[in-house]
């Protein structure tokens, strides 16, 4: 498998900045990483930290446990700052993911033409 192929299929199908690791751009391999597990953080733990508020006020009393309520308490638990914090965090997601394949296809083709073209094999069916 040649390294452009292998590179973009790591870093877009796997996560972002593997594609560099194995291309051995280890320093913007670890950075895109760290973004995107950073920022998928801040977005689960967001997301948690509304659950459980939600949860505690269901084990409380004060909420019946009825889908049409908990949409509701859903709803008004996020505030602005909250949903921008979850927005920006996705799309920054979203653009390393992007980063990461451009950068693994181009670092790949700039590999595989220092290389040179693939040896060829005999021809077996003679």
């Amino acid at each position: 498998m040649n390294h452009t192929l292998k590179g973009v299929l790591l870093s877009g199908l796997v996560l972002p900045g593997l594609g560099q690791v194995v291309q051995k751009r280890i320093k913007r391999g670890i950075v895109l990483m760290l973004v995107v597990v950073t920022a998928l953080v801040v977005t689960i733990a967001n997301a948690v930290r509304h659950a459980r508020s939600i949860l505690e006020k269901i084990e409380a009393g004060g909420v019946p446990p009825d889908l049409a309520e908990i949409t509701a308490l859903a709803r008004q638990a996020v505030t602005p700052a909250d949903q921008l914090a979850t927005n920006l965090a996705l799309g920054l997601v979203a653009a390393s993911w992007l980063v990461g394949i451009l950068d693994a296809y181009l670092t790949g083709r700039r590999l595989d033409r220092e290389a040179g073209p693939p040896p060829e094999t005999p021809d077996q069916s003679a």
